[in-house]
């Protein structure tokens, strides 16, 4: 999908409650990585980056996770980068505490 339609929007947010949370929407262009150059570059950064340490199947990049391939062209799938152009975010943060006795 897109391949037809390179235009592509995502939305990321986390949240710890009610009252600190973070949401970004940001906007691109898909770019499948071809250039192996390239490819073993975007993998190493997949197999660098922090996940928690019981991640589900679509996070291990290959039956060696979580230790890298020895040769990287057995990881399996399509290699691609988002180029962003436009993002935006809101947030609330807030250090009060609240208790509420019922």
């Amino acid at each position: 999908m897109m391949r037809t339609n390179p235009n592509v929007c995502f939305e990321v947010d986390t949240m710890e409650n009610m009252a600190n949370w973070k949401s970004v929407i940001a906007s691109g262009i898909f770019e499948e990585l071809t250039d192996n150059a390239d490819q073993k570059i975007a993998i190493k950064k997949l197999y660098n980056r922090i996940v928690p340490g019981i991640a589900s199947k679509t996070l291990q990049l290959s039956p060696q996770w979580p230790f890298p391939p020895d040769n990287f062209e057995q990881v399996k799938g399509i290699v691609f980068r988002i180029r962003l152009y436009e993002k935006t975010g809101r947030f609330e943060k807030s250090d009060a505490v609240h208790s509420f006795n019922l």
